[in-house]
């Protein structure tokens, strides 16, 4: 069920009364097969959708917790539907039968298991952060940088503690996901049709806030991994985690806003805007 987000199993019922006589019937056996086959590729596509990375350059935190929390319930909904009767009855029929596909079916369900212990756990990890998400999505632009410090070390606890989200790739992508939801924020933030037509000191204000959350989350950080550096001894590894591709998107977007300060400086200087012309060209 692909609106709701649900992997659902087809599971037609068959009459019989004996599972080793249905298995000595060919037609029955091919048309439990072609079954199998259809859930194997069911299975195989929920496996490999192991990462929120659609859209990963514009997900915040929010999405990513959002992410496991749906995984978790369809895999969790998939381990319920394979220990129904009538799944069941047809894996032990494949058996009976010697099926050339059952092998890698168990083997699925197999995935399947050690797939929902992992999104179960991740999901009660990420939960923990959720309040704080909410607080930088629903944070003022001048507040952002206060709600940092505490989100990085809720991670960074995630990063002690879980036993699946604790790997290089997981925190770098979260942290990735802080990043983008920085600069979000600041975009709806900033007036850019401003530099143009309206307060031109205004504007440049604006992009001077998020010039300077950008450098402060990166400060934050940077005394983060100082500090668990420091602890390795108690932690049994080093804080390895990708800070280029953590601060890739967000440096860039402090270098735009800086060279649109010196748009705004070229609007107040050559067209004399600024407050007092209320955005029109000011006498020269």
């Amino acid at each position: 069920n692909v609106s709701s987000g649900k992997t659902v199993l087809y599971t037609p019922a068959f009459a019989y009364e004996s599972v080793v006589e249905a298995a000595k019937n060919k037609d029955l056996v091919q048309q439990v097969d072609s079954i199998v086959i259809h859930w194997t590729k069911q299975l195989k596509n929920v496996l490999n959708n192991q990462d929120s990375t659609q859209n990963a350059e514009l997900s915040g935190p929010l999405d990513e917790i959002d992410f496991w929390k749906i995984r978790a319930e369809d895999l969790m909904g998939i381990q319920r539907q394979l220990e129904q009767p009538e799944i069941v009855s047809v894996i032990e029929l494949l058996g009976h039968a010697n099926s050339a596909y059952l092998e890698q079916f168990n083997s699925l369900i197999e995935q399947i298991q050690r797939g929902a212990r992992e999104a179960h756990n991740n999901l009660k990890f990420l939960e923990s952060i959720r309040p704080h998400c909410w607080n930088l999505r629903q944070s003022a632009p001048d507040k952002i940088v206060t709600v940092l410090p505490e989100l990085l070390g809720r991670i960074r606890l995630i990063w002690a503690f879980s036993q699946y989200y604790n790997t290089e790739h997981r925190i770098t992508g979260m942290l990735r996901k802080v990043s983008n939801e920085i600069i979000h924020q600041f975009r709806q933030f900033i007036d850019v049709s401003a530099i143009f037509t309206g307060n031109v000191e205004l504007c440049i204000e604006q992009l001077e806030e998020a010039i300077n959350c950008g450098i402060q989350w990166k400060l934050i950080y940077k005394r983060t991994s100082a500090c668990v550096d420091t602890q390795r001894n108690r932690y049994g590894r080093s804080w390895e985690v990708d800070a280029a591709s953590v601060f890739a998107q967000i440096d860039a977007f402090v270098q735009r806003c800086r060279d649109l300060i010196e748009v705004c400086e070229s609007q107040i200087q050559f067209c004399r805007k600024s407050r007092q012309t209320g955005g029109r060209p000011g006498p020269f």
